[in-house]
């Protein structure tokens, strides 16, 4: 984004839906002195009365919602944007069911203004904008939901092995992770469950198949 509409920098939050706070936030451009003010709460409530004038999931320039001489009189201008040499902008923010976010292109007063064809521009990603920060919140999701497994199967004193239907590991606790570097009549081959012998394999991986495929399907 930074280098396809020549911006000084970038600021992209992911929103959550439920609390309003940000999921996770990216921001170029900008030493990390400068980042951390961005980032602050104070930031967001400066600039909430701009966002609040646009338009949820149409792109817009800064001068549309604001005059540049008004724009120079106000607080967020002075004490967030100043600081970190943005003033000209471009930007957007969406509402969706699976991805609520804001994005914000800046550049320096000494660089020329965006324009409609930036916006227009801005306008054609915003669907694949919305598309990534879905998917990446999903996989976090999985992730924390795996990794809480895994918490939970350390706790079993047992070895634990889940598979999928075709005996492909998914998780193993601490104690199964043992019996497999052991190697003796328990192992993984190309990630899934092997057992000693060939034979015992094929029975194994059948009866994992087997409990796996839900009554009454075939």
């Amino acid at each position: 984004m930074q280098g396809l509409f020549g911006g000084e920098h970038v600021v992209l939050r992911a929103l959550d839906m439920s609390s309003g706070s940000v999921d996770f936030g990216v921001i170029s451009g900008i030493d990390e002195a400068g980042a951390a003010h961005l980032a602050t709460p104070e930031a967001a409530e400066l600039a909430m009365p701009l966002f609040k004038k646009a338009v949820p999931g149409t792109a817009f320039l800064l001068q549309q919602l604001i005059g540049h001489q008004a724009y120079e009189r106000d607080a967020f201008y002075n004490e967030i944007m100043r600081p970190v040499n943005g003033y000209h902008g471009l930007g957007a923010y969406a509402m969706g069911a699976e991805a609520c976010f804001d994005i914000a292109i800046c550049r320096p007063r000494a660089s020329a203004a965006f324009h409609e064809t930036d916006a227009g521009q801005l306008q054609a990603l915003l669907p694949h904008l919305s598309t990534v920060i879905a998917l990446q919140r999903r996989l976090r999701g999985l992730n924390e939901r795996a990794s809480n497994l895994s918490g939970l199967l350390d706790r079993v004193d047992e070895g634990v092995i889940v598979t999928d239907a075709t005996g492909r590991v998914i998780s193993l606790n601490a104690l199964a992770s043992g019996m497999v570097a052991e190697a003796d009549g328990l192992d993984l081959e190309g990630g899934r469950i092997r057992a000693a012998t060939p034979a015992a394999t094929q029975s194994l991986r059948a009866a994992i198949g087997a409990v796996a495929v839900p009554q009454g399907v075939e």
